[in-house]
């Protein structure tokens, strides 16, 4: 609806862009009705996520239509609710919709993980404090390097990679093993310091906790190496 809005506005069209918008989304439901296909690993993802997690949909789609296709392909089961762009003021790239999403869920924009596949959902989420996990359904990574992981499918997801976000445990490989010291430490949202955490922590007695970590290809090779 919002593209519909703003392209009237600039070719300064006359007519009433919420009758277009309405017979645009008319059109597409009932095309999608006909052959509604999940994208790879997205049915087995939201089951497993759902055993763990508390799940929700924040989309900048129209509200009938995100009913639709969560219904349509049987997805609603494994979600508390759902927001769409009928819900709220401003849409994506406004992290609006993500916070709004984090509220009803009574959880910290920190305590939320998104999954995104468009560049303007990425920097909501960025925006709105929450850690993003992008896909390249549409885009390029490049597109997509506001995100703290970027993945090619969903297939590459598990409850362990939403883990991950939340804190590494590194024993050290010297430590003696009857060692009770557990040092634990915040990383301020960087990738650098999440790396040079991990180094620190593989040289340090006991066991570190290295919590809010920020990820790249890089900061998973060593935590691969390390443990």
């Amino acid at each position: 609806k919002q593209i519909i809005l703003q392209l009237f506005k600039e070719n300064n069209i006359k007519e009433d862009p919420i009758r277009y918008a309405d017979l645009k989304d008319k059109r597409f439901r009932e095309l999608i009705k006909r052959g509604a296909k999940p994208l790879p690993g997205v049915v087995k993802l939201m089951k497993e996520l759902s055993k763990e997690y508390r799940l929700c949909v924040a989309s900048s789609a129209a509200y009938e239509n995100v009913k639709l296709i969560t219904k349509l392909l049987k997805l609603d089961k494994y979600l508390e609710f759902f927001i769409s762009g009928d819900d709220v003021k401003d849409t994506k790239p406004s992290p609006e919709i993500y916070l709004k999403a984090a509220k009803k869920l009574k959880l910290k924009p920190e305590e939320c993980v998104v999954i995104e596949d468009a560049d303007l959902g990425v920097q909501a989420a960025k925006s709105a404090g929450m850690k993003c996990i992008a896909v390249t359904n549409t885009l390029p990574a490049a597109k997509l390097n506001n995100a703290d992981l970027i993945i090619e499918s969903l297939k590459q997801v598990n409850n362990n990679t939403i883990k991950r976000f939340n804190f590494v445990e590194i024993n050290s490989a010297a430590a003696k093993k009857d060692s009770k010291k557990i040092a634990t430490i915040s990383v301020p949202g960087s990738k650098s310091y999440t790396n040079r955490a991990l180094l620190i922590a593989a040289l340090a007695e006991g066991t570190s906790v290295i919590k809010n970590p920020l990820y790249s290809d890089d900061t998973q090779y060593m935590i691969d190496a390390l443990k």
